[in-house]
């Protein structure tokens, strides 16, 4: 199949999403972040040529539509920390449903810091491919936004990251069940962040012991000393297993190879 496939002109109305996908249901960042994770990858597979600069350019549209859509200021501290909502209404506004478990990954107004770790990292290293706007700055300064509002509300006194989502505000969500519980996919994240961060970028005094942290949280009460890999979830009193089962399909699938992966490319072994 020829690249890029035909499309419509996108329309004129502002914060249509990249797919140009219809309206009548509310978006989410989360298949947003993996897709374009997915064209990162793509175009590391590709040799140069005509597909590959077509991915790069979808990659460059896609992570400028996050950058200007989905990211948003911090009410009162709008240059210095940023937040992507979970939920979004069709124009990628965040919601502003109320809170329950069964509208959490739909119409609740939550913010989810974990996924700003994601994202901070993506940006990032989409910079280091060339694939930002020219200057490529503003990528690099939105993904430090991303990670201070994690920092100011996402972790605990452990320096683990606690909180999967918080209100727009940063405050715990009430009645949420996973305030009680760490949950690996987001220390997977944190750790992720913080040791790109502090290699890469240059950034070691303000990250490396976040990073330090993080890993050993994930090397320690994270990982089943007994039959190996990773708990799913941890109480955060007593740091036992909540006795969720340890599988989970994006655990070996994305976010625990993509951590391992990143280390290896960081010690030059990838």
């Amino acid at each position: 199949m020829p690249w890029p496939p035909a499309r419509r002109p996108p329309p004129a109305t502002a914060g249509r999403p990249p797919d140009g996908g219809g309206a009548g249901t509310t978006r989410s960042i989360d298949p947003l972040t993996h897709y374009f994770e997915a064209l990162l990858g793509w175009y590391d597979a590709l040799p140069p040529g005509g597909e590959r600069a077509a991915v790069a350019a979808e990659a460059t549209r896609t992570g400028t539509f996050i950058v200007n859509q989905t990211v948003v200021g911090e009410a009162g501290d709008a240059a210095a920390s940023a937040y992507v909502a979970y939920n979004y209404d069709t124009d990628w506004t965040p919601t502003a449903g109320a809170y329950s478990r069964g509208t959490q990954w739909t119409t609740a107004a939550t913010a989810t810091p974990p996924h700003g770790m994601e994202l901070a990292f993506l940006l990032s290293r989409a910079e280091q491919r060339g694939l930002a706007p020219p200057g490529g700055g503003r990528w690099v300064a939105t993904a430090y936004r991303l990670i201070r509002y994690a920092e100011k509300y996402a972790f605990d006194a452990r320096g683990w990251l606690r909180y999967e989502v918080t209100t727009y505000g940063g405050a715990p969500l009430a009645g949420n069940p996973d305030n009680d519980v760490y949950v690996w996919w987001a220390e997977s994240e944190a750790a992720r962040a913080f040791l790109h961060f502090a290699v890469d970028r240059g950034a070691g005094e303000a990250y490396g012991g976040r990073a330090a942290v993080a890993a050993a949280a994930l090397d320690g009460p994270f990982t089943d000393g007994t039959y190996g890999g990773w708990y799913r979830q941890l109480r955060v009193d007593g740091l036992g297993s909540d006795g969720t089962p340890k599988w989970d399909r994006w655990k070996v699938a994305y976010h625990f190879t993509m951590l391992h992966a990143e280390t290896l490319r960081l010690a030059g072994e990838l």
